[in-house]
């Protein structure tokens, strides 16, 4: 099954990179923490015929309001991507 293409306002999930983020990017509140991802919103799309569709993104942090990245980002699991929320 292919991964759905990312729309404008749809619901993904974040990696944040530390180094690249380290300008906005907030400590967690304190207690574990299971997931390193944030809550963000697709706001823009560049599709692309040779390879994964680039997103620009708005990220919400539990202690800090929305941060709009100024970077283009593609899908995946390491720092600096994004990915789609888990299925329920």
């Amino acid at each position: 099954m292919t991964s759905p293409r990312p729309t404008v306002g749809r619901t993904v999930l974040y990696w944040p990179d530390p180094h690249a983020d380290r300008d906005w990017l907030k400590p967690s509140p304190p207690g574990p923490v299971e997931n390193p991802k944030l809550a963000a919103i697709v706001t823009a799309v560049v599709p692309r015929d040779d390879g994964p569709d680039l997103v620009t993104l708005t990220v919400f942090q539990a202690v800090a309001g929305p941060v709009p990245l100024d970077r283009m980002l593609v899908e995946g699991d390491g720092l600096g991507m994004w990915s789609w929320p888990p299925r329920t």
